[in-house]
């Protein structure tokens, strides 16, 4: 596919997107809700969701793991049906750790419908936990049918206890 100089619309959602990672809890609710379809999905090589507020669930998920986060030496390819985004992200593990944390090496890969609502988010890892998604045959099922179940089962739990902190 042909890859083209990303335009304004194209930079203003990759700016929201990567605020799923580096931005506030509010800002994950209001870009998942605003950019992504009803029936969007998103997947990494830890987990594999399907609906709108179970991708809100990984990132709110996201946000409880991890202190903060910061990206860096950002690409954008704009294909004709996807949006690719290479970047490091930098997560920090915690405050009192002081400079700990986890960097990834990844490409964000969106692809939008018609209405330009994100359908597809998918997080490729450069990394070793990335090759889980290229395990051969009866290992890519089981694997497959784990991811499925942690991120299902992780973005339930995370939207019901969001749902609780924001009770009190």
């Amino acid at each position: 596919a042909a890859v083209r100089k990303p335009t304004p619309a194209t930079r203003r959602l990759v700016d929201e997107v990567l605020r799923l990672y580096t931005g506030p809890r509010t800002d994950v609710t209001r870009v998942v809700r605003e950019r992504y379809a009803e029936e969007s999905s998103f997947s990494d090589p830890l987990v594999q969701v399907a609906g709108r507020a179970a991708v809100e669930g990984q990132f709110v998920a996201l946000k409880a793991m991890f202190v903060g986060a910061s990206v860096r030496d950002v690409v954008v390819d704009e294909g004709v049906d996807e949006v690719r985004i290479r970047c490091h992200v930098l997560y920090r593990l915690s405050r009192l750790l002081g400079d700990a944390a986890v960097p990834i090496q990844q490409t964000i890969k969106l692809r939008t419908n018609k209405a330009g609502l994100i359908v597809s988010h998918e997080d490729e890892w450069h990394n070793a936990a990335g090759l889980l998604t290229r395990l051969p045959g009866p290992l890519a099922a089981a694997y497959g049918g784990w991811r499925r179940l942690f991120g299902t089962s992780t973005s339930a739990l995370t939207m019901r206890c969001a749902s609780v902190v924001d009770a009190w």
